[in-house]
């Protein structure tokens, strides 16, 4: 199977056909991208435009989707830009939309503004907070979490509940 890429007048693409290895060979039996197009001109009509695109991306330098740019100077298919501001960086057969600041490189969240020409930190609020003190006698940390100033009985457990006394300070039987 041979894929190609119907790009409209601002060479957008705007559908992906696919067309069968028999109906690409020419008089030589060999595959050829004119014969490809003369079958898709022949069942689809003369106007659209139609370029190769390959699948293993062994040409034109990636895959084309929907909404991306063939680029006929450069003979590539390029995606979206994302901001006006940013440039497009080939390097090595990749392509990379590259922003006119670098991103932080702190592990923290970060959206694009294109109005400041930064990045905006994206605040999902305050870590979540550890569950509340369940009485004011008990004490405890991140790692042991809340500990009663006495040891429950060793009885204690889903059969046999005891409760907190807070004012005597105790555990009581919950028979």
């Amino acid at each position: 199977m041979a894929h190609f890429a119907e790009i409209d007048e601002n060479n957008e693409v705007t559908r992906v056909l696919v067309v069968g290895n028999d109906d690409m060979l020419d008089g030589d039996g060999a595959e050829s991208e004119a014969v490809g197009i003369a079958h898709l001109h022949a069942h689809h009509g003369d106007g659209p435009t139609y370029v190769q695109t390959s699948y293993n991306h062994n040409f034109r330098n990636r895959f084309a989707g929907i909404g991306m740019i063939y680029d006929a100077a450069l003979d590539i298919f390029i995606g979206p830009q994302p901001y006006p501001s940013w440039v497009l960086q080939l390097e090595g057969g990749i392509q990379r939309w590259m922003p006119p600041v670098d991103h932080p490189d702190d592990g923290e969240e970060y959206d694009w503004n294109e109005d400041t020409q930064a990045w905006d930190h994206i605040d999902n609020g305050p870590p979540p907070e550890s569950p509340a003190k369940p009485y004011p006698s008990w004490t405890g940390t991140a790692e042991t979490g809340w500990v009663p100033p006495v040891d429950p009985p060793a009885d204690a457990g889903p059969d046999r509940n005891y409760r907190w006394d807070e004012e005597n300070q105790q555990w009581l039987d919950p028979a």
